[in-house]
């Protein structure tokens, strides 16, 4: 292959598979050891939340590359595979938390011109790749519902078994499309299985909003990659009329035609068979799949077209419903943007409404001499001040990437630390605090900034929701199932109204009224989460509330739970 004369083994390239804003094109791996991670200090910093701060490591050891995780909260995979250590081959996909990258000893520039090089499609103009050279055998209509497929006529033991193969693959195609996450891997697995089964030399995929725009995004030959010079001939005829009438068309060369024996432009392009299939989703036609062979003796049959008509449904209906998806995605970020825009807009006009009434009462009382009158309003004015401090603190608490450093700690040191922080204050309000700490519990890395903030806040909304002077709050901590450390903060208060159970962790959503900003509780769930565990609560209206965490061992995730 040309490209392998240019790779460098002792650089790499590292690239993310998603477009992203704070992501480079690319991250050239030069040094002996780079490291990867969620603090800005790190040779490639990935400002995501899933990212650990000291997340991985790539080293590069004798021209040979080594990705290690650094004992990161999410782990580190390499081709969906979990991985402590684990050598770098060429088109490795690294994920990390939730994001993936890619590996390469090319730059993009370099696979650029390689697939130029190597992915030469020649769409003939009409003159040349009309009825004079081609004679369409078969022109099937096509649509987007997948046919149950059958072939046209099994006469014998052999076709049978060629019969059940192509159903086993329909099926097997669609486990390999269910966890496909981009175009490029949806198309490239359906182009591998079609060379699996079929006797076919070169395929291309082609893709555009309309027939007259289509362009070849996958390029396949059989074995190994021709020279650069070699190209596909396509009929631009042939690809506007499948894409136009949505029809399967199985065509022949006129090379295999006696009355066109000798011609230059037929035996330039020697094919001798060929098919081309739109790839139709919902009406729509998406792009064509095109395939042909050059033996003669294994030229493409109609029972060929009618497995690759259902194979190309399949794979329409997989890009329609990746797109749908990426769609959906983009609405709900959006719809969130918004949420989020509305939910500090709101805070925002309340407390300035505070801070006006009290400048209005204080340029009142100054025109009226009243100094007594005018303290009164500045401490309106300074309440005001101190709501907008609190509330750009809970707001940069909840937008935080992570909950902070971790470490191996145990939980009842943090309890015990929130405990004599609180005791006075709750006392005061006639409220026993009754801890029971069960000392067999397990350590965990865990952020004990972030677990005492999110703690605390349970403890203070506790206390708040306690109206009657015989109020309790009981914090108990149990070894649970599977390693789990069980926490649950109980008072009898005044219990959750069912109503707003559903919205208790929505952001913004308050019942504290100008006194709440809505932060808090889906802050602390998302400290909980950051910290491998999951927060519950179950209230009785009049008779008080649970919330429960649960944190997972370290080799458990949450969302293996």
């Amino acid at each position: 292959m040309i490209m392998a004369q240019s790779e460098k083994k002792n650089i790499g390239y590292f690239f993310p598979l998603e477009k992203h804003p704070s992501f480079q094109q690319e991250y050239v791996i030069s040094e002996e050891v780079v490291t990867i991670g969620r603090h800005p200090d790190n040779t490639i910093p990935v400002s995501q939340e899933s990212i650990s701060r000291q997340h991985a490591k790539i080293e590069r050891v004798d021209d040979v590359f080594f990705i290690e995780d650094l004992n990161s909260s999410n782990g580190t995979m390499v081709n969906s595979q979990r991985i402590t250590r684990h050598e770098l081959k060429e088109g490795d996909v690294i994920t990390l938390g939730d994001v993936e990258f890619g590996f390469s000893f090319r730059s993009k520039k370099d696979q650029e011109v390689a697939k130029e090089e190597e992915t030469t499609v020649s769409l003939l103009p009409e003159d040349k790749a009309s009825g004079q050279f081609t004679t369409i055998l078969t022109a099937k209509t096509s649509d987007s519902t997948p046919l149950p497929f059958t072939e046209a006529a099994v006469i014998n033991k052999s076709e049978l078994i060629k019969a059940n193969m192509r159903l086993a693959t329909l099926y097997r195609l669609s486990d390999l499309l269910r966890d496909a996450k981009d175009r490029q891997t949806i198309m490239e697995r359906v182009m591998t299985l079609l060379f699996e089964i079929l006797p076919a030399d070169r395929g291309v995929i082609l893709t555009g909003v309309s027939e007259a725009q289509f362009q070849p995004v996958i390029v396949k030959y059989k074995g190994d990659a021709p020279d650069a010079s070699q190209s596909i001939a396509i009929s631009r005829t042939i690809i506007e009329r499948s894409a136009r009438e949505k029809i399967s068309i199985l065509s022949r060369d006129a090379k295999t035609d006696e009355r066109f024996e000798g011609s230059e432009s037929v035996l330039m392009y020697d094919i001798r068979s060929a098919m081309c299939v739109p790839l139709i989703a919902k009406n729509k036609v998406l792009g064509v799949l095109h395939i042909d062979t050059r033996e003669e003796v294994r030229a493409f049959t109609e029972a060929d077209l009618s497995f690759v008509s259902s194979l190309a449904n399949e794979l329409a209906l997989s890009l329609d419903n990746l797109e749908m998806r990426e769609s959906m995605v983009q609405q709900e970020k959006m719809a969130a943007i918004g949420q989020t825009i509305t939910g500090v807009a709101h805070n925002i006009k309340n407390i300035l409404q505070l801070t006006m009434g009290g400048s209005q009462l204080m340029d009142k009382s100054l025109d009226e001499g009243s100094l007594e009158n005018a303290r009164s309003s500045w401490e309106i004015i300074k309440h005001g001040e101190d709501k907008i401090s609190k509330f750009i603190r809970d707001m940069l608490d909840f937008s935080r990437a992570a909950s902070g450093r971790k470490k191996l700690c145990n939980i009842n040191n943090v309890i015990t630390e929130i405990r004599d922080s609180v005791k006075d204050q709750l006392t005061k309000k006639n409220i026993k605090l009754d801890i029971s700490l069960n000392p067999d519990i397990p350590d965990r890395h865990l952020s004990e900034d972030g677990m005492y903030k999110c703690l605390m806040n349970l403890i203070i909304n506790a206390s708040e929701a306690i109206k009657h002077s015989n109020g309790v709050i009981q914090i108990t901590t149990t070894p649970g199932e599977n390693e789990t450390v069980v926490i649950k903060i109980t008072d009898n208060g005044e219990g959750i109204p069912p109503d707003v159970m559903s919205r208790l962790f929505t952001p913004f959503f308050t019942t504290k009224g100008s006194s709440g900003t809505g932060l808090g509780l889906c802050t602390t769930m998302k400290v909980v989460e950051e910290n491998n565990g999951k927060i519950s609560v179950e209230s009785t209206l009049g008779e008080g509330t649970t919330f429960t965490i649960v944190l997972f061992s370290d080799e458990t995730k949450v969302s293996e739970t």
